[in-house]
């Protein structure tokens, strides 16, 4: 069988809401402008992965904000506005329409927020996602869906959120797609809380967004901001 990965070179699509609006719950610890800082940096980590992984041809991020196409279009990647559309899902089910409708091969989808993803990982991603029919999921450590590839032709609803990889395989069944569930590390983390942010800090790795959390992480009191958000979730 042709490699269609080779033939036709993925598109990578990455949502991105705005470089201020996200991650609510570093907000007891970080302030709106290390927030902003952090999720650019993660977002071009992102990008730069996607440049260096042979199996993906071009890298879109679907924004309608300015600073985050801006920082898109420095960092490599091309922008995709959709006039104003909301809804995370929405958004990602859109570009997914936009990119089948003109461009060949497979079409991968990964959040901003993937601070340690790792081209080779890419390319398992792509290369699993170029059979047809067959869909590839990466899940998250609380069971979210950290990327989705899809072969040429095929369609899934995007679902955020945790538990969401069980709705992808349960739609995938529906769809008479072929799921495959990959155990890809460096796409597994995503940082949405204190303790991940702290594991981004810790972690062995050379990217923008590392480097920034280890900066951020410093003298922190990391006990208490996390106490404080488990008091906060149970009430």
């Amino acid at each position: 069988m042709r490699d269609q990965s080779r033939s036709h070179p993925a598109t990578l699509i990455v949502p991105v809401r705005a470089l201020n609006d996200g991650k609510s719950r570093l907000a007891e610890i970080l302030t709106e402008c290390e927030r902003r800082a952090l999720i650019g940096a993660m977002l071009e980590d992102v990008i730069a992965a996607a440049a260096a992984c042979a199996n993906i041809g071009s890298t879109l991020v679907v924004t309608e904000d300015e600073d985050a196409g801006r920082l898109s279009v420095d960092a490599g990647a091309a922008v995709l506005r959709l006039g104003g559309e909301s809804g995370y899902n929405n958004c990602v089910r859109l570009a997914v329409d936009h990119v089948g409708a003109t461009r060949g091969g497979s079409i991968i989808v990964c959040p901003a927020d993937i601070p340690l993803v790792q081209p080779n990982e890419f390319s398992v991603v792509v290369q699993t996602a170029s059979v047809p029919g067959r869909i590839a999921l990466v899940s998250a450590f609380d069971g979210g869906t950290n990327c989705i590839g899809l072969s040429r032709g095929a369609r899934l609803a995007c679902n955020v959120g945790s538990s969401s990889c069980e709705k992808h395989l349960a739609e995938a069944g529906r769809n008479a797609l072929q799921p495959v569930v990959l155990d890809l590390p460096g796409l597994a983390l995503d940082i949405d809380s204190p303790r991940q942010l702290e594991e981004l800090a810790s972690a062995r790795a050379d990217t923008r967004a590392a480097r920034l959390a280890r900066t951020l992480v410093h003298g922190r009191n990391w006990q208490a901001a996390a106490m404080r958000l488990s008091d906060a979730a149970a009430n």
